[in-house]
């Protein structure tokens, strides 16, 4: 993630035909053609690769997913379906839309437009019943009937009635929801912890809920009792003890108490590691640690949070590494970089998108096409046919 953002724009393919009417009377009908076929084979397959630049799983899918708790979404034309790490497939694709693994189970969109979950064996662990379900988090999934939303557990057993007008997932025991056009927030049991009054919520962190209400912001606790009342421009969730908040002046940091610990004197702040953030003025980019101090001058064009200690950051169009003490790992040297996953890091060079290491080596070349980030060792990769 970073302050400055840069859109990626992938380009979009149309496929569209056209056919002569038919003559006026002709009451003849000809079945529609199946979902899948609204899809058009991609001239590019994706497959995977392996830490040391291997390709241990042949480039034949249309698309597919990072591989999440030891199984991947793949597709082929329409239909979606799951593989292991050695290619085989372990849940036939059949299913008009997949999602990864989380918490032991896959939710997948049914050719009838509803949803339900899997096992890693394929099996239902809940029939598709659901128009609208979202990943488990924390034993509970979102899911929606009709207009309204509610929760079930990993059994399928609907532990919140559907009652809200919108909720989000459950972080550290709550969730957000609205109702009536307010938001509040819930616990497990479905209760409001805090009543559904405010313009906007965050989540619980630190023991502490971002709130806003009549255009300021301020923080409860889980009793509902204001601790930081509203008073602030803008404000952020509490991370390593603190909170970016923005005043007349500015952007700074405040502690539990609402008191600013790093002056309002920033365009931005954004927690970017542990006891590290990075700031912004006049367009141009820094780090600073919790006390304030100076990691990394304000000096950048644009630059990422640290993943992995290493942030990637840009100078003058290109991209080099910074390193979370301070130290500049490489000069600005890339067209682009991404974040570091399992020690390595997407950089663009002239000769594509290579993999480097934490010291900005090259360690896999590009023989692709594209290829993505790693997860559970393996990167996706799109090689030519």
């Amino acid at each position: 993630m970073r302050i400055s953002l840069v859109f990626l724009i992938a380009p979009l393919f149309l496929h569209s035909g056209c056919k002569q009417d038919r003559p006026a009377g002709d009451r003849e009908t000809s079945e529609l053609p199946p979902p899948e076929t609204d899809y058009p084979e991609e001239p590019f397959k994706w497959g995977f690769m392996d830490l040391s630049g291997h390709q241990v799983i042949p480039a034949v899918f249309d698309e597919v997913r990072p591989f999440s708790e030891g199984l991947a979404v793949v597709r082929l034309r329409g239909k979606w379906g799951f593989i292991d790490k050695q290619g085989r497939t372990r849940i036939p694709l059949q299913f008009k839309a997949a999602w990864p693994f989380c918490e032991g189970l896959a939710r997948v969109l049914t050719f009838q437009d509803s949803m339900g979950f899997l096992r890693p064996d394929g099996n239902w662990a809940m029939a598709p019943v659901w128009e609208q379900a979202a990943d488990f988090q924390e034993g509970r999934s979102v899911i929606r009937q009709g207009e309204l939303y509610g929760f079930i557990d990993t059994a399928g057993t609907t532990v919140i009635a559907p009652a809200f007008e919108q909720a989000a997932d459950f972080e550290n025991g709550y969730a957000k929801a609205r109702q009536d056009g307010r938001w509040g927030i819930i616990n497990e049991s479905g209760e409001w912890v805090i009543p559904p009054q405010f313009q906007q919520v965050g989540s619980f962190s630190g023991g502490l809920v971002r709130l806003r209400q009549d255009g300021l912001f301020g923080f409860m606790d889980a009793g509902g009792k204001w601790i930081i009342p509203p008073a602030f421009q803008s404000a952020g969730d509490f991370q390593d003890g603190l909170a970016p908040a923005r005043s007349e002046n500015g952007y700074g940091l405040i502690n539990p108490s609402g008191s600013f610990v790093i002056p309002p004197t920033f365009d931005q702040v954004l927690h970017s590691g542990p006891n590290r953030w990075n700031v912004s003025l006049n367009g141009k980019f820094g780090v600073i640690d919790q006390n304030g101090n100076e990691i990394h001058p304000i000096r950048f064009d644009q630059l990422y949070t640290f993943s992995e200690g290493i942030a990637p950051y840009a100078v003058d169009e290109l991209w080099g590494l910074a390193g979370i003490d301070g130290e500049i790992i490489t000069p600005p040297e890339f067209a682009l970089a991404w974040d570091f996953h399992s020690g390595l890091a997407r950089a663009v060079t002239r000769a594509g998108i290579a993999f480097i290491d934490r010291q900005g080596n090259t360690v896999i070349s590009p023989f692709y096409y594209e290829a993505r980030d790693f997860a559970d060792g393996l990167a996706p990769i799109q090689l030519t046919r």
